[in-house]
């Protein structure tokens, strides 16, 4: 069977950190070529890699969806705090580059949900807080405004660090919905389809023929590798930039030393001079003293 991965292929236009959703954004790609959703609401969206790769498909693929990114912008314990300037920033470049298909809600979950009405989301992306608690409290939440063959996304599926708790949810509803697949990087990635959709069987195809865990993973490590020759590049223009201001400040410096030590010369040879035009008057002035001369 022929597979149109075209999406797989795509480098992202957009990559900030931080990375951890890097590895899973060829697959961002081939679900919204494959399932072209409506709706997206992404439930966490800090400084946008993920949402942005979303939308950005939809306009390669000439998709007519309508994406909410939900979040604070303030941070939680485990993304870290941040300040307005990840709000600004994203919100600026999605305005620029998406116009009225992206709106984000700033504000908390559980104030967003209140917005959408019962089975009006295709595609469910929960990127939140990742303590068990938080993350059942927003699958249980949203759970009813999802359409019926849905798809939910879970990130960090793999992480059993500082109260993570999306593996432990995620071992509890994986078995009890159609389908659900799970990417074993990136800190793991965990899809849910909550009813029949041809999607699902479309992945259970793929990964029996070309492995989705090998097809997905390079393109993923492309991403990151790509991200990681960004940053240097930026380090390296901002090395460069500061070196160049350095060498300016220093030679300002010495240029102002230089000015000082010339203007000190330049008054000792005036002292010098005066000193020498004068010796032989004061000299003469001496002896006729000495003589008794006029």
């Amino acid at each position: 069977m022929k597979y149109d991965l075209t999406a797989i292929n795509i480098i992202p236009k957009r990559l900030v950190s931080p990375e951890s959703w890097v590895k899973h954004l060829p697959f961002a790609y081939y679900l919204m070529q494959h399932v072209r959703p409506g709706v997206l609401v992404e439930l966490g969206v800090h400084t946008g890699n993920s949402f942005c790769a979303f939308a950005e498909a939809a306009r390669i693929f000439n998709i007519d969806t309508k994406f909410y990114g939900v979040d604070t912008f303030e941070g939680e314990k485990h993304a870290g705090f941040y300040d307005t300037s990840v709000y600004d920033e994203l919100s600026h470049y999605t305005k620029l580059n998406f116009n009225e298909s992206v709106s984000l809600l700033k504000m908390r979950f559980e104030e967003a949900v209140h917005y959408f009405t019962d089975k009006s989301i295709d595609v469910l992306h929960i990127d939140g807080l990742h303590t068990y608690e938080a993350v059942k409290s927003d699958f249980d939440t949203w759970l009813p405004k999802m359409k019926p063959n849905g798809i939910i996304l879970f990130h960090d599926t793999l992480v059993r660090r500082d109260e993570f708790g999306v593996w432990k949810l995620w071992s509890e509803i994986k078995d009890n919905y159609y389908h659900s697949y799970e990417f074993s990087f990136g800190h793991g990635l965990g899809v849910l389809f909550l009813g029949e959709i041809p999607f699902a069987d479309h992945l259970k195809e793929l990964d029996r023929d070309l492995n989705i865990q090998n097809l997905f993973l390079p393109a993923g490590e492309r991403n990151e590798w790509h991200f990681q020759f960004k940053r240097c590049d930026i380090l390296y223009k901002d090395l460069k930039r500061e070196h160049e201001q350095l060498r300016d400040v220093e030679h300002v410096e010495v240029r102002a030393q230089r000015d000082e030590a010339q203007a000190v010369i330049k008054e000792l040879r005036s002292r010098i001079s005066f000193k020498i035009y004068y010796i032989p008057f004061i000299i003469s002035a001496k002896v006729k003293k000495f003589f008794g001369l006029k």
